[in-house]
């Protein structure tokens, strides 16, 4: 059986980040974020067609997207885990 991989919808900006930029000018902000959210949402970033200060930004970030998603991954599992063990739920009576 192939266990098909849901494609990400969306991902959590760390407020570090944010903030991080927000004094930085509108393109470096821009290709900045376009780089964490390509990485977060095809898993891989070209980081030599980055400007230098947007690739140290990125590097700086991308610590934290993978833990993030590290932490994400765990408690899906966990809760896969949990939902196999259970009974279903359980059926109200007045219904």
């Amino acid at each position: 059986m192939v266990e098909e991989t849901e494609k990400k919808k969306g991902w959590v900006v760390p407020a570090a980040s944010i903030e991080a930029l927000r004094n930085e000018d509108a393109a470096l902000f821009k290709e900045a974020f376009l780089a964490m959210h390509d990485y977060n949402m095809n898993g891989n970033v070209d980081t030599s067609a980055l400007s230098p200060a947007a690739r140290i930004l990125f590097i700086s970030f991308k610590q934290t997207m993978d833990a993030n998603t590290r932490r994400y991954e765990a408690i899906k599992k966990r809760n896969q885990e949990n939902g196999k063990k259970s009974k279903g739920r359980k059926k109200n009576n007045n219904e």
